[in-house]
């Protein structure tokens, strides 16, 4: 009979302690809610306060002069013009080219960009502009000889805005 009871009294044991086990998970999970609404509602007002910010504040080009913003206007476009030249410097398929190749030529705008970034912080720019001379293709530099006078101009201006 005892082994009965010892049975009933570890039932009971398991019982109560499974009772407490649950009842301290749910104290927790009832404590993790209550903070992750306070968490919530600190990063909702945040996120408020970072919009009033911004709805009340203006932009930092706002308070400058017509002078200044003409000027930031065609510096704006004096970028975009040299990135049209540039994209005319291209190297031909009958030329082979040093430095302009598959990875920094002239023939689409995206590689372009790409080809500018390396220029601007001096990765072998030199050789670039070296390849958009083409003194050694007579029949090339007699057809387009403007590239010849303004390629190291664009390139020492575009160096020295970099």
């Amino acid at each position: 009979m005892d082994n009965g009871i010892d049975a009933v009294d570890g039932f009971l044991f398991l019982i109560c302690f499974v009772g407490v086990v649950v009842e301290n998970f749910h104290n927790c999970r009832v404590e993790q809610e209550i903070e992750e609404k306070v968490r919530n509602k600190l990063k909702r007002e945040k996120k408020l306060k970072h919009q009033q910010y911004l709805i009340n504040n203006l932009p930092y080009y706002a308070n400058f002069s017509s002078t200044r913003k003409y000027l930031h206007d065609l510096f704006i476009a004096i970028i975009i013009i040299l990135n049209v030249i540039t994209m005319s410097l291209e190297c031909n398929e009958e030329q082979l080219c040093s430095a302009i190749d598959k990875h920094a030529n002239f023939q689409n705008f995206g590689i372009v960009l790409l080809t500018l970034f390396r220029i601007a912080t001096g990765d072998n720019w030199n050789s670039i502009m070296k390849d958009t001379l083409r003194q050694d293709d007579l029949s090339y530099t007699n057809k387009y000889h403007f590239i010849t006078i303004i390629s190291p101009i664009y390139f020492v201006i575009f160096i020295l805005m970099a």
